[in-house]
């Protein structure tokens, strides 16, 4: 699978960055990815490497899908994932 690393160079928009670290994030969209649109990607790379702080919990939605998975396996720590819950399309907990 190749997932086009020109989404990654996205800037986090000004309003969020204001807001500060998060201590709980919930990531549950947008679905789905195309040449024009990076899906979760985003959510999970600014997530993790913008928006928290040590200890902040992060929760990522249909973490059974293809494009879920693989971002989760490129950008998470594996030890770093406390739960995972099988239900409908798979969650997981993420402490950072």
């Amino acid at each position: 699978m190749d997932y086009p690393e020109k989404f990654i160079s996205r800037n986090v928009p000004e309003s969020i960055l204001k807001l500060g670290y998060f201590d709980v994030i919930i990531i549950d969209g947008p679905y789905g990815n195309s040449d024009n649109g990076p899906g979760r990607l985003l959510p999970i790379y600014w997530s993790l490497n913008y928006l928290s702080k040590p200890n902040t919990v992060i929760y990522i939605d249909d973490s059974n899908r293809e494009l879920e998975a693989f971002c989760i396996k490129k950008y998470c720590k594996p030890d770093q994932i406390v739960k995972k819950y099988p239900y409908r399309k798979g969650t997981i907990k993420y402490i950072v």
